[in-house]
């Protein structure tokens, strides 16, 4: 972690600072007056509405709007404990601490803006969505009533296609701008100013034991304090001299006639002419229970306090304020034993605490461990987890320098290390077993298999450096990997880095000696489980280099070695530059050696090819002037030619040799190329082309030893014949355009002479797959991915690839992974790296130090829809943020660091927190926020003096070239002056986003996967402490649910990840996949083994048919591949044989209609139903649904 010029604590100061300010905020404890709306109206954190007549009031006998309400709005707090009972007589010490309001007159100055002001100026305040009486407003309860349904949680992870109901505690996002700002704005011909009280009322609560052992419980001490308090405030606030008196009807409104605005005389006697006091009423009663538990130990029971607010309601003042605000609770148990309560959903293990102090009542509950012999805790309505920060060791160190040079000292250093660790796992377990006499029993097995594991890398890693010493290329290969890494901007690997790639060795080396038992490991699919921000690319990035090296160095001149595979556009866009970083200096190093079989004229140099398809760049260049190019091709063509217009296609902005932001997108028109080219006149590369291949076509056509692509990009497979040249069936070379298959892959080439049928030596396809974020791969779009996967293992064996495809994949949130390997590959082996340490905290590879790496603020909104409090958390951010970047000079520093205001180290540090991150769930909120931000916010800051917002978005909408400039504009320093950003953003930003200067964060509800909450969470805090305000729904259980335990589920959250939802069985998935799996049958392998001059032709239905109808082509060329593509050969299970039944139907179906097509249809890919699928995301489209009149007049009534 890189600080700067500053230490953590200045840090820690910071980001505690801004989460206090915020909270003392939206809490009003930092303010000593509201102004301008109703304080219930303002404050959001930690305030009681008046209790209402329930008997009385229609709306609260709806049990529906009544539990909302609650959830809405609550009038109690408190807290359960769970004591155990052996003494006769229990005393609680008990101090509660509150804030009331009472309402005062405005100055002459603030009542004149106050009046003169338009009704669309802009209010500083929020919406209304209780009235004073405590029930909803009229205008609210109208938005909710029609969605009161039983969904709680409805979307889908799909967000382009996450068309949600309204939210019943978001009513706003299906108002007008105009509505909400018309909602937010105060009507009161007075201006609105009222003035805060604080209340502390300390007793105790006694609980006696009868002879039958029923408790009887006395809170008369306590509640006489609370009320002395209530009267000591009334005093306050009736000999104030600035009360708000009335003329005559205490609940009548205040009109203020304009001529009382004619000097502040007039003022003032209008005011001495208002001599009706309004006294407030305040209540607040203790309402106490022991309730015994269901176990065999009669003596532990359970005490419930609850403070409830009772207060008087005046449903038609304008002046009293019955809501009481920032209350909490301490509770001191000085003779009685507390017990924790017993988390039994938490998932069990020796590392884990499944015990949890004290249950919160529409708050949570702090344990206050100060070392006193009493049990103390504290009430919060903003709990707040301290996630302390997880590094990755490095000592022993493995220094590329000395790896580079000569490895095995450092690599017997670690070995070593690793040998000795053994000790700590044995002093553990001793600890744990003093600590618990019955530990052993409990969980000694599953210690021992932790453990095994632990042997079990050790053993892999042994294997490893035993290739390095004795293998000269493997040695090769592994130094000038070292090499490679040493020229970029690290000095080390991390220890569980150089341990996985030590051990992907045996494997790779295996390549070379089919009869080795290393031959085995390339069964396993190995998964690199680590945190976000760990380290696990650079650990697959050492593997896929160390394979390029030694791929040259067995004979493979040419061909891809490894295909990088992602879920997300974003993922591929940002880990391009990295792959194209590393692969670039790979190329220098390579270029460099004598060894022929690396730097001979046959041999290829190492590329990367950014494989995405139209989306992110075009998927081929064809001069228009080609007979058969088409009206997109004339287009494509125009913008290539456009030295500005092609700029947008850059995916690549650093030059991986300058490390300079100096590369422009050039085309080469003779051989149809677009290069990447840095501008630096000394940049290592020849002429500056960087090693970046952005095109479809060009993929094909050079074949990058490393390909970086989306998932969905596996779907060519049955759409592009060219699709067989990356798996290393090729032809030759055509001198102009690369490689080929049959004919030149450039449609516009037609010079027959310009191709070569001489290969260099060994070229095959690739033999490495690595699958990133792995848990994503999931339900539609991971079960199509399966299919796929194992056809592509299959049809490599087919073109002539003997080993094992080689799987390695990555993620930081992974549960019941075998099962997910098992139904996306085929394989029955999978093993995760690294493995568990003996504790929670530590590990060989990795510990968790003092200090936290993210602070996450738990809020549920009081009175106040979460639609509202987005709003002001983002509001309260930025002005906070701005006015700590405007102090002047010389001022003190408002935390108690060191740095000092004004400086340049100052901007620096909070400039890492001037940008605000917004993570929504759906789209719909996400565009209602944006624009009340445009239409109040930033007028609002504007009106303040304070510079406006630059707002950008980051969703499945935003298309890759907006995508790319914006994370290039956040990875630099904001200039000063410059507008702070507020980013706005959807699932896509939840997975390889690295920007330093994400470090505050707000979510828009829980998200539905505990995986996309810890993955979105962890774009804040890479290398600074990051703040996460993780705003709850007030009327969703689980959002309940994860407020009252905020703590405990944050502990347990890694623990807590849903398994991937995955069937490959699918009933229904076979008829989405099987079109494209027969059509890459036939161009992948009948047409490419076929030796006509153009096989092309079998995209077309005539001559499919005539192929047929001569026998050429039957149902046994693709059933039999088919079958064992999908696994089913030999089908058992029900899913098995109905898979393969299906494929015996539809082969032979397929082969019907082509052979009696329809009218009109060229292409055997139309006459196909459904068509191939051109992307592993294409769904069935969606139906749209209209209501008719019947059903138009049956909602209405429903809803009446």
């Amino acid at each position: 972690m890189s600080c700067g010029p500053w230490n953590q604590q200045e840090e820690i100061k910071l980001a505690e600072f801004l989460v206090a300010s915020i909270l003392e905020k939206s809490s009003g404890r930092s303010d000593q007056e509201c102004l301008r709306n109703y304080p219930r109206d303002v404050y959001f954190i930690g305030n009681l509405r008046p209790r209402p007549d329930e008997s009385s009031d229609p709306i609260m006998q709806s049990q529906h709007l009544r539990e909302m309400m609650i959830k809405l709005a609550p009038v109690a707090f408190g807290a359960e404990f769970l004591l155990r009972t052996k003494n006769e007589i229990i005393e609680t010490d008990i101090t509660v601490h509150w804030a009331c309001y009472y309402r005062v007159f405005p100055t002459f100055a603030q009542q004149c803006e106050h009046q003169n002001q338009s009704k669309t100026s802009v209010n500083t305040n929020s919406d209304a969505s209780i009235t004073s009486d405590g029930n909803l407003s009229r205008d609210t309860e109208a938005r909710i009533h029609p969605v009161m349904r039983q969904e709680d949680e409805i979307g889908s992870d799909n967000e382009e296609t996450n068309i949600q109901m309204v939210e019943i505690d978001s009513p706003e996002v299906n108002d007008s701008a105009e509505d909400r700002r018309s909602a937010r704005t105060s009507q009161d011909s007075l201006f609105i100013r009222f003035r805060k009280i604080s209340c502390e009322a300390n007793g105790q609560i006694i609980l006696r034991s009868n002879e039958i052992g029923r408790w009887q419980i006395d809170s008369s001490n306590l509640q006489a304090a609370i009320n002395r308090e209530i009267t000591r405030a009334q005093e306050v606030a009736m000999s104030d001299p600035e009360h708000v008196k009335v003329l005559n009807n205490p609940e009548s409104k205040i009109q203020v006639p304009r001529t009382a605005l004619a000097s502040e005389e007039a003022y003032c006697g209008f005011i001495q002419s208002l001599n009706v006091n309004v006294i407030p009423e305040w209540r607040l009663e203790v309402r106490s229970n022991m309730l015994t538990l269901g176990t065999i130990n009669s003596f532990e029971q359970v005490l419930s306090v609850e403070f409830v607010n009772t207060s008087p309601i005046y449903s038609d003042s304008q002046i009293v304020e019955s809501f009481l605000f920032d209350i909490e609770a301490s509770f001191v148990f000085a003779n009685q034993e507390v017990q924790p309560f017993e988390l039994e959903l938490a998932p069990q293990g020796f590392r884990y605490d499944r015990y949890e102090w004290g249950r919160g009542i529409n708050c949570a509950v702090e344990f206050q461990d100060d070392g006193s012999p009493y049990y103390t805790f504290r009430t919060t309505h903003a709990p707040i987890y301290h996630q302390m920060r997880f590094v990755t060791r490095t000592d022993p160190p493995a220094r590329f320098v000395d790896l580079s040079q000569n490895p095995m000292p450092s690599l017997n250093n670690i070995l070593q290390a690793m040998k000795r660790y053994r000790q700590e796992w044995d002093n553990i377990r001793q600890q744990y077993v003093a600590n618990n006499p019955m530990w052993e029993t409990k969980y000694g097995d599953e210690f021992d298999q932790d453990r095994m594991k632990y042997e079990e890398e050790i053993n892999r890693f042994v294997i490893g450096c035993e290739l390095i010493r004795t293998n000269p290329d493997v040695r090769l290969a592994f130094q000038l990997t070292n090499e490679t890494f040493r020229r970029g901007s690290k000095t080390e690997w991390r220890l569980f880095q150089i341990v996985f790639l030590v051990s992907q060795i045996p494997g790779i080396a295996a390549l070379c000696c089919p009869n080795s038992h290393n031959i085995q490991d390339r069964e396993i699919v190995d998964i690199i489980y680590f945190p976000t921000g760990g380290g696990k690319t650079e650990a697959y990035l050492a593997t896929i280099i160390f394979h390029c090296f030694f791929d040259r160095l067995r004979g493979k001149a040419a061909g891809v070695t490894a295909w990088t595979r992602f879920p997300l556009r974003l993922l591929t866009l940002q880990q391009t530059q990295r792959v194209a970083d590393v692969i670039g200096m790979a190329e220098l190093v390579r270029r460099e050696q004598n060894d022929e079989r690396l730097s001979g004229i046959n041999v290829d140099g190492f590329a990367v090819g950014y494989f995405v398809g139209q989306g992110g760049s075009p998927n081929e260049i064809i001069n228009p002037h080609y007979q058969y190019s088409k009206a997109e091709d004339q287009v494509t063509w125009s913008r290539i030619n456009d030295p500005v217009a092609r700029q947008e296609l850059k995916r690549v902005v650093r030059c991986p040799s300058c490390r300079t932001i100096s590369v422009t997108l050039d085309f080469d028109e003779t051989n149809t190329r677009l290069i990447h080219r840095c501008s630096q006149p000394d940049c290592h590369f020849l002429h500056g082309e960087i090693p970046v291949y952005i095109v479809d076509n060009e993929i094909y056509r050079y074949l990058p030893c490393v390909i970086v692509g989306t998932i969905d990009k596996l779907a060519g497979i049955g759409n592009q014949r060219k699709f067989a040249l990356i798996f290393g069936d090729v032809d030759g070379r055509c001198s102009q355009h690369g490689y080929f298959k049959g004919r030149c892959c450039q449609k516009d080439c037609n010079d027959a002479n310009r191709l070569q049928h001489h290969l260099p030596h060994g070229l095959s396809g690739p033999t490495l797959f690595v699958q990133d974020e792995l848990h994503l791969l999931k339900e539609g779009l991971g079960t199509f991915d399966g299919h796929y996967e194992t056809f592509t293992q299959k049809l490599l064996r087919e073109i002539g690839q003997e080993q094992t495809l080689k799987i390695i994949a990555s993620s930081a949130t992974i549960e019941a992974f075998e099962r997910q390997v098992n139904h996306l590959y085929g394989r029955s082996h999978a093993h995760v790296f690294p493995g568990l340490g003996p504790t929670l905290n530590q590990s060989f590879y990795a510990e968790t130090l003092t200090y936290p790496q993210r602070l996450y603020v738990g809020l549920i909104p009081h009175n106040k829809t979460i639609f509202n409090t987005i709003l002001e958390l983002i509001e309260f951010y930025h002005r906070i943020v701005l006015g700590l970047q405007q102090l002047p000079v010389g001022s003190p520093n408002p935390y108690g660091g060191v740095l000092r205001p004004g400086t340049s180290e100052w901007r620096q540090l909070l400039d890492y927190y001037a940008t605000s991150l917004t993570y929504f769930l759906s789209n719909r909120e996400l565009n209602s926020i944006r624009t009340d931000l445009e239409g109040d916010v930033v007028p609002h800051l504007q009106h303040d003096g304070l510079p406006a917002l630059e707002i950008f978005e980051l969703t499945g909408s935003t298309s890759t070239n907006d995508v790319s400039q914006i994370l290039e504009k956040l990875e630099c320093a904001a200039p000063q002056g410059s507008l702070p950003d507020a980013i706005l953003a959807t699932s896509m930003v939840s997975h390889g986003v690295d920007i330093d200067r994400f470090n505050a964060m707000v979510f828009y509800g829980m998200p539905r996967q505990n995986a996309e909450y810890i993955q979105a969470s962890s774009r804040v805090g890479r290398s600074h402490i990051g703040i996460i305000f993780m705003c709850l729904h007030p009327v969703r259980e689980r959002d309940q649910s994860h407020y009252a335990y905020f703590t405990k589920f944050h502990e347990f959250l890694g623990q807590l990840v849903e398994p991937v939802a995955i069937n490959r069985w699918s009933k229904f998935s076979i008829n989405r996949t099987l079109p494209g799996l027969f059509m890459g049958v036939l161009l992948q392998l009948i047409a490419n083994r076929s030796g006509e001059s153009n096989p092309n032709r079998y995209y077309k239905i005539d001559f499919v048919r005539g192929k047929i109808s001569d026998g050429s082509i039957r149902p046994e060329h693709f059933i039999p591949l088919l079958e064992e593509a999908y696994g089913v050969q030999n089908a058992t299970t029900t899913g098995e044989i109905a898979f393969r039944n299906e494929i015996h139907l539809r082969v032979r179906q397929y082969l019907d209609w082509i052979l009696s097509p329809a009218a009109g249809l060229s292409f055997v890919s139309d006459i196909l139903f459904p068509r191939p699928m051109r992307s592993l995301r294409d769904v069935d489209e969606a139906i749209p649904i209209e209501l008719d009149s019947l059903g138009s007049q049956w909602t209405a009534h429903a809803f009446e």
